[in-house]
């Protein structure tokens, strides 16, 4: 398996998620049921699949690849962030999720 700080973000974001439902115990097939998404999410998720996925002309999707790009560009920040904060302010947490030590190590 690969160094884990050079996996893609959605990989991590599923392995992260799947981690926090184990360390509470919640069930993943029952979770999006017990815990749907707010109305304003889906809204802004439709607006974008609508935007990026329905218009199929050159202009909108040069424009979808340049927002990917651009998300693309600023994805390792976002986990380095909040695994910096999480070690910080949740070790034992952390230590859950690793399945070893606070500090990172099995």
């Amino acid at each position: 398996m690969p160094d884990d700080r050079t996996m893609v973000h959605r990989f991590l974001s599923q392995r992260f998620f799947d981690g926090a439902l184990a360390y509470y115990g919640v069930d993943e097939s029952t979770f999006d049921v017990l815990h749907p998404l707010p109305g304003v999410l889906n809204d802004l998720l439709d607006e974008a699949r609508g935007t990026f996925l329905d218009r199929k002309g050159p202009e909108q999707i040069l424009a979808g690849l340049g927002f990917h790009v651009g998300l693309e560009f600023f994805a390792h920040q976002e986990f380095n962030l909040v695994d910096a904060c999480l070690r910080k302010h949740y070790p034992e947490r952390v230590a859950g999720l690793d399945g070893g030590s606070s500090d990172g190590s099995s």
